[in-house]
C-alpha cells in the first residue's frame, strides 16, 4: 500500500477542523441562519459565501451546508499562513476547482465540498472488481458492494453487486485512511473512510479510501441525490453503525 506525499511544503491555510465519529463539526451551532426567537426579517447572520466575508477571511461550513447547500450559513475565518505537507487526499472546493487537500483550499479562500476530485452525483456504474471501473489515472476508482440491495459480503454473501466509486488508496483495518487517522497528518478530515472492496485479494489490502461528502448516514435517504450511503469496515456487521455519503 502506498501513500502519494510529496517532499516539498507549501504554505496553507490553517485547517481547524478535527475528525470526528458521530458528529458533525463542532462549530456547527453557530451556522445557523438566524437565531430561533428571531423576528422574521430578522438579518442573516454568518455568511453564505466568500463574498460575505472581509479580504483575509474565508466562509467555511458544516458538511450538511457544504458551500451554502440549503441556503445553510457559514462562518468567516481567517486564511491564516501555516505550512503543511502537500499529502494528496484530493478535495472539491467550493470555487469548483480540485485541491490536494482541505488546507491548500483554505490557502486559496475556499472551503470544500467534499472529498475527492470534483465530479456530480449521478449514476454509479456497475461493477464486479475493480476491473470493471472506469480508467482514471489520476484519480482511481475501486469496487465496493452496492448497498441498495440485500447481498452483504460482511454477513458471509458471495457474488454480490457492486458500484465503481473514487477512492485514494488500499486500506484495512489496523492501517486506516489518513483523513482518519492521526490529526497530526490528516489534512482533510473525514473526507475518507475505509470501505470494503468486493472482488479484492483478501490477503491485500481488502478496502479502500473512499472518499465521503463527509456526511453521516444511517440510509440511504440520509445523503443527496445521487449519493450513497456506504458502511465504514470499522462498523460490525449489524450493528448498526452510522456509514458515510458517496458521490460515483
Amino acid at each position: 500500500m502506498k501513500y502519494l506525499a510529496l517532499v516539498v511544503l507549501i504554505a496553507c491555510g490553517d485547517n481547524a477542523r478535527t475528525a470526528v465519529d458521530d458528529a458533525p463539526p463542532a462549530h456547527d451551532a453557530a451556522l445557523d441562519a438566524r437565531p430561533v426567537d428571531a423576528a422574521p426579517d430578522a438579518p442573516l447572520t454568518g455568511c453564505g459565501g466568500a463574498d460575505d466575508c472581509d479580504t483575509g477571511t474565508l466562509c467555511t461550513f458544516a458538511p450538511q451546508h457544504a458551500c451554502g447547500l440549503d441556503q445553510g450559513r457559514g462562518a468567516c475565518e481567517p486564511v491564516t499562513q501555516h505550512f503543511c505537507p502537500s499529502l494528496a487526499f484530493w478535495v472539491c472546493g467550493c470555487d469548483g476547482n480540485n485541491y490536494f487537500n482541505e488546507c491548500l483550499s483554505r490557502t486559496h479562500g475556499t472551503d470544500i465540498e467534499y472529498g475527492g476530485p470534483c465530479r456530480p452525483p449521478g449514476t454509479f456504474v456497475a461493477c464486479q472488481t475493480a476491473a470493471d471501473c472506469p480508467v482514471d489515472q489520476t484519480f482511481a476508482q475501486y469496487c465496493v458492494d452496492d448497498p441498495r440491495d440485500a447481498c452483504d459480503p460482511a454477513n458471509g454473501d458471495t457474488g454480490c453487486a457492486g458500484v465503481c466509486v473514487h477512492a485514494n488508496q488500499t486500506c484495512n483495518p489496523t492501517l486506516p485512511c489518513l483523513a482518519q487517522g492521526s490529526t497530526a497528518i490528516a489534512e482533510s478530515p473525514d473526507t475518507e473512510a475505509c470501505v470494503a472492496q468486493i472482488g479484492a485479494d483478501p490477503s491485500a489490502d481488502p478496502s479502500a479510501c473512499v472518499y465521503t461528502t463527509r456526511m453521516r448516514c444511517a440510509s440511504g435517504a440520509d445523503c443527496g441525490d445521487g449519493e450513497l450511503c456506504l458502511p465504514d469496515v470499522e462498523c460490525p456487521p449489524n450493528i448498526g453503525c452510522l456509514g458515510w455519503c458517496v458521490r460515483p
